[in-house]
């Protein structure tokens, strides 16, 4: 598989997505908003995106099954699975401001081999650029962060949960930091966020 190729491929369909997203977001109608959870809101601009991301993902491995937010396919597939969040910021979307995102990786079993973060608002397209130093979260899902879980180690930076472990990270709890200091971003994280802080 050649992975360069596969990734202009992903950029190309996040641009064609993201036109549709952009393009929404100009007279979109707040009333439109279905809630799915605490502070967890989805509209028909997700779902729609979705929809074309899984069909046009699905004609460059046919094999390929999907893992995606809003579950409009439950294929999976035996090695190959795309981890899709068609719209990452959807409440930023909502009120029109960045950043929100297209994220899509590319698993192979368990490891992640491709990803793509498409920044809508901004038109950017991502291999990690250094903007944070660190950064944490816990609560999240597979789709929120497996694209940028790569890109983050494929420029030489780190990512673990709370405990420091650096495999089957799901979003439970994650840390993202740059070599230098993520021993210290570690350290005082594991110390505050050990118990129930973060439950």
């Amino acid at each position: 598989m050649d992975l360069k190729d596969l990734c202009t491929k992903i950029v190309n369909i996040c641009c064609d997505t993201g036109s549709y997203i952009k393009n929404e977001s100009i007279n979109f109608d707040l009333a439109k908003i279905e809630i799915k959870g605490l502070h967890d809101f989805v509209s028909y601009v997700d779902k729609n995106a979705e929809k074309q991301l899984v069909e046009k993902l699905e004609s460059l491995i046919p094999e390929a099954g999907f893992i995606a937010e809003e579950g409009t396919s439950l294929k999976r597939g035996k090695r190959y699975n795309w981890i899709i969040d068609p719209l990452d910021g959807t409440t930023n979307f909502l009120h029109n401001v960045h950043p929100h995102s297209i994220s899509i990786a590319l698993a192979d079993e368990d490891e992640i081999i491709a990803g793509v973060v498409y920044e809508v608002a901004g038109h950017e397209t991502f291999v990690a650029c250094g903007r944070f130093d660190a950064f944490f979260e816990y609560g999240l899902n597979r789709w929120d962060i497996a694209a940028g879980l790569l890109l983050v180690r494929e420029a030489g930076g780190f990512v673990s949960d709370f405990s420091g472990s650096k495999k089957n990270i799901t979003g439970t709890e994650i840390i993202a930091a740059n070599n230098i200091i993520f021993p210290e971003v570690l350290n005082n994280l594991s110390n505050f966020m050990s118990g129930k802080n973060h439950k």
